[in-house]
């Protein structure tokens, strides 16, 4: 992964900070179950998403690496199910990209 430098896109993005929960009071709220997990976990949005908006999942172990990524649209995502039972026990970060927001959950693979 490169770092932001000064002429990067990235300084230029929409996109909202990310923390490790909600973004602000107009993002999705997103509930992540069970936590801890044997690395079956259930990812549901909190309110009606709109049918054709795309939803990135990306799950990082904590050296940083992408362990699984998917793209659903909003239709898609009322309950979306993440199998992660071959993940080593440990933290991980779920980064969930949807429009212009940008919001990371940690969770533990026990």
């Amino acid at each position: 992964m490169g770092s932001c430098g000064t002429t990067d896109p990235c300084l230029n993005s929409r996109r909202r900070p990310a923390t490790l929960n909600s973004l602000d009071d107009k993002a999705t709220e997103w509930r992540l179950y069970p936590n801890p997990s044997r690395g079956l976990l259930y990812l549901e949005a909190q309110e009606r998403l709109v049918a054709d908006t795309p939803i990135q999942l990306r799950v990082y172990n904590a050296v940083g690496q992408v362990v699984y990524q998917a793209e659903y649209r909003g239709a898609q995502a009322d309950q979306i199910i993440l199998e992660l039972e071959h993940q080593t026990p440990g933290l991980y970060l779920l980064q969930i990209e949807m429009a212009d927001q940008l919001q990371v959950k940690k969770f533990v693979v026990e």
